[in-house]
């Protein structure tokens, strides 16, 4: 009976054409390969048993119990969410009334906090807003960024959400009294009694201490330390991956292997994607009934699944063309292997301290109350002796098991908030002489939020007994970044832009060593509601703007601001904050800047358009680049354009040039299968100085008799050479294209024009140089100004004229336009010999271009 039905099965899913284990487990010696190739299961049998008992009936008051339990279930959801409303309410209304009492001392005690984890952020956020005066708390912290590793499964085989994945640690706590919180950026090798030792010697006091190290996943394994760029480019370079591979397997069937797997196939339908699993469950942690809705997805998706398999892998987090052999003895080949198997728990430092409070997981183990324990308990009854003032929070703490009833707690962001919110309330009412409140275990603790491919998600809930599920889905057909990549942890909150229907993304990003503060001028539209930030090194900030939004983003440098509310420093009155891009002496520009490189928006006009371009008519000060976010688009037509036609970059500074020869930098929405058609004549020495002397902003010591050899010589320039236009300089009609000179005719570039157009080709050069410096694509996509690209400058609008010129016709690509972007073989061929070709129009409708380069400047200028 038992071969009969493994033979019924088989021929159903022979007949589906789909090679899919699902809930199927393996038996030994019973797996074969149909004339398909497709390998077939039978179900795991018990003993003699040839048929399965049949399935007891349920009673009808049996039923009505089970009903009953779910609603009180749902009932207890209910309480604890408007528990936690009211809890964060009370605490930003503390924190209000926080700010007014509290007093900074000259000699405060510490609140030593170790990690920038959830837990360790929401541990400071709470301790901020609740520490009494005459006490501090110190956030030591080694990474330069937070990273939400909630993200990194879409990352992997969904491009357009690398941007979202870290943000830096902030250089002091937003919207906490002054001298309350200070963050370092350290790592504590050693603990001592009430002292933590940092890599530099220093040794930092503490009367109270929290350990919220978390843990590390093992996909991917060591970025973390890494720089926000670096981790963008590992994932555009996994991204890749993905792409070129025919087959993949993931290794490990928790949240994460089972989200990467159903993103892939989304994405890739065509793809071979399996699931391996070591346990009898997918997402084993929780209860059956998200194991069976992982199933149903990835039967749907046809997606093959394992389970009960360990085969021997590489322990790396990829691997590339090779295979895993089953216990059957089967080998599943792969092009492509990501490992997707759990989490490693940092609690090194700790263990160090106090070697016996670790428990067997490598968790620190904890009371209820959240305090460290000096030993495991040697009986139930006994109560274990712990560390009164060190406490420990999130992904690094184990429960008791009296607390959670033997169930497993997840390691999520929003489990670790909780509990390091509880750590700051326990310690304040410490410092009080008041006694701890016990960590009490939430219905929101055992459920997730969890993406079952790029279109359909499921809330997930359960205490145990009872398990709620409701899904969500979303039925746009071309989604791949339209919905938004919610996981199974939270993230703390970030100062973002709620995006609406009739708003577009504009993200700034600063990819300089150096600060920059930002200036935006809006012209028509509705802005982004600030006209100037702060930007920190390798930061970007998410704005949103109107669909008709106008406007213009450029960067400040070497500014020196006396404070935040936008008054200069005081001791140049009358001078500049900035040395170049000033705006009057303010961090938020009310107008337009000095002279340097400007990126230029029209987002929306009457012929359904978006223009934009990078603007060197006033001068040059930054390299620069432009991201087109059509990728992020849920307009199919826009998410098709080739993202090599519509990125330019311009680098005019030597420190960031790469040299001659050099590949496409993938930091710009493009990768190897989409090279940008780089400029690779220009020198690195001709770069250095392309600049003329009379027209440097910052100009050196002149030579002894006073006079600028023009319009070059051999002088060494410095590294930063920030030039102003022959306009800017002596506003003169012949150079500004005014009174005489106000027409394509009678102005032509200058030499100051012409040595920008060498260095930076798809760059304004003067205000008669549109049909080789605009942009124009279909509108409704957003953009990312990037300030410092490295690499080189992008040859893109002479290269592919006759490409671009159909796109902005027809407002569509042809399969001819996206074979030519992806042929390496013709862009290097094209790029070298493509010249700017002054007087041809991009639209063969000339004076409708000639109607929408004059709107165009008119809203600009």
């Amino acid at each position: 009976m038992a071969h009969n039905s493994s033979k019924s099965s088989k021929k159903s899913r022979q007949d589906n054409d789909v090679a899919y284990a699902g809930a199927w487990t393996r038996t030994e010696g019973s797996t074969k390969k149909n004339n398909n190739n497709i390998t077939t299961y039978s179900k795991k049998t018990s003993g003699s048993t040839s048929t399965p008992p049949p399935k007891k009936m349920e009673t009808t008051q049996l039923l009505r119990k089970k009903m009953a339990r779910k609603w009180f279930y749902i009932l207890f959801v209910v309480r604890d969410v408007v528990s936690l409303l009211t809890a964060y309410l009370s605490l930003q209304l503390r924190g209000r009334l926080h700010r007014l009492t509290y007093k900074t001392v000259e000699h405060p005690k510490n609140v030593v906090v170790i990690g920038g984890s959830f837990a360790g952020w929401f541990l400071v956020d709470t301790l901020s807003k609740s520490l009494p005066t005459g006490w501090r708390v110190i956030l030591i912290e080694k990474n330069s960024h937070f990273h939400y590793t909630w993200l990194w499964p879409r990352m992997v085989g969904v491009p357009g959400h690398d941007h979202k994945s870290a943000v830096p640690y902030p250089a002091s706590h937003p919207q906490a009294p002054n001298g309350i919180v200070l963050l370092k950026k350290s790592k504590v090798i050693n603990i001592e009694t009430r002292v933590v030792v940092l890599d530099g010697g220093e040794r930092v006091p503490f009367e109270y201490l929290g350990v919220t190290t978390g843990s590390s996943p093992r996909f991917p394994s060591g970025l973390i330390p890494l720089s926000k760029g670096a981790v963008l480019k590992y994932f555009q370079s996994l991204q890749e991956q993905v792409r070129v591979a025919d087959s993949i397997i993931l290794v490990g069937g928790g949240p994460v292997g089972v989200e990467i797997g159903t993103d892939i196939k989304s994405r890739y339908p065509e793809k071979s994607v399996t699931i391996v699993h070591s346990r009898g469950r997918l997402m084993n942690n929780f209860g059956p009934r998200l194991h069976e809705a992982g199933i149903k997805a990835c039967k749907d998706l046809r997606i093959q699944v394992y389970l009960e398999e360990r085969p021997a892998f590489p322990k790396c987090t990829t691997d590339q063309h090779g295979s895993l052999t089953l216990k059957s003895g089967e080998t599943v080949e792969y092009d492509l292997l990501i490992n997707c198997t759990g989490q490693r728990i940092d609690s090194s430092l700790m263990k160090e301290f106090s070697p016996d409070s670790i428990g067997p997981d490598g968790g620190i183990l904890v009371n209820s109350y959240l305090q460290i324990l000096k030993a495991p308990p040697t009986n139930t009854n006994a109560i274990p002796e712990v560390h009164t003032n060190i406490f420990a929070a999130g992904d690094v703490a184990t429960l008791p098991a009296s607390l959670t009833g033997g169930f497993s707690i997840p390691k999520m962001g929003r489990v670790a908030s909780f509990q390091g919110m509880l750590v700051a309330k326990n310690i304040v009412r410490a410092i009080q002489g008041k006694t701890p409140e016990a960590y009490r275990l939430s219905s929101l603790d055992r459920g997730l939020k969890l993406t079952l491919g790029l279109n359909k998600a499921i809330l997930y809930m359960t205490d145990g007994d009872s398990e709620v599920t409701t899904s969500q889905e979303n039925k746009a057909k071309n989604d791949d970044q339209g919905l938004p990549a919610v996981h199974h942890q939270r993230d703390p909150t970030l100062r973002t832009v709620a995006r609406r229907d009739d708003t577009l993304p504009l993200r700034v990003t600063n990819f300089c060593k150096e600060v920059i503060y930002t200036g935006i001028l809006t012209q028509s539209g509705t802005g982004p509601g600030t006209g100037g930030f702060k930007l920190d090194p390798d930061e970007n900030n998410d704005l949103a703007v109107s669909a008709d939004w106008v406007g213009r983003v450029w960067g400040r440098t070497n500014c020196t601001f006396f404070d935040n509310s936008g008054s200069m420093n005081s001791s140049n009155p009358g001078g500049t904050a900035c040395a170049t891009g000033d705006c009057g002496n303010l961090v938020e520009c009310q107008g337009a800047g000095g002279p340097s490189t400007l990126a230029e928006f029209t987002y929306a006009s009457s012929q359904n358009q978006s223009f934009y371009d990078i603007s060197l008519v006033d001068g040059y000060n930054l390299p620069i680049a432009i991201r087109s976010l059509v990728s992020e688009s849920d307009n199919a037509k826009l998410a098709d354009i080739p993202p090599n036609l519509v990125n330019p970059v311009c680098i005019g500074s030597a420190s960031l040039l790469a040299p001659p020869g050099s590949a496409s930098d993938q930091d710009f929405g493009t990768n190897s299968s989409y090279p940008l058609p780089l400029e690779q004549i220009i020198s690195l020495s001709e770069v250095a100085d392309w600049c003329p002397f009379p027209l440097l902003i910052l100009p050196f010591e002149k030579p002894g008799d006073g006079v600028y050899p023009y319009p070059d010589d051999s002088i060494q320039r410095p590294i930063f050479s920030p030039c102003q236009s022959a306009c800017s300089k002596w506003n003169k009609p012949q150079y500004c294209c005014t009174g005489n000179h106000d027409d394509p005719g009678s102005c032509k570039p200058s030499y100051y024009s012409t040595q920008a157009k060498k260095v930076c080709p798809d760059a304004y050069s003067f205000a008669y140089d549109d049909e080789t410096s605009t942009f124009i694509i279909p509108q409704g996509a957003g953009f990312e100004v990037i300030f410092c690209p490295s690499g080189r400058s992008t040859n893109i609008l002479a290269t592919f004229r006759p490409q671009l010129l159909e796109l902005a016709q027809t407002g569509h690509v042809t399969r001819a336009i996206r074979d030519l972007a992806t042929n390496k073989t013709w862009i290097d061929e094209h790029k070298s010999d493509a010249k700017p070709v002054l007087g041809q129009d991009l639209l063969s409708d000339k004076s409708l271009f000639a109607l929408v380069i004059l709107v165009f400047w008119m809203c600009v200028w």
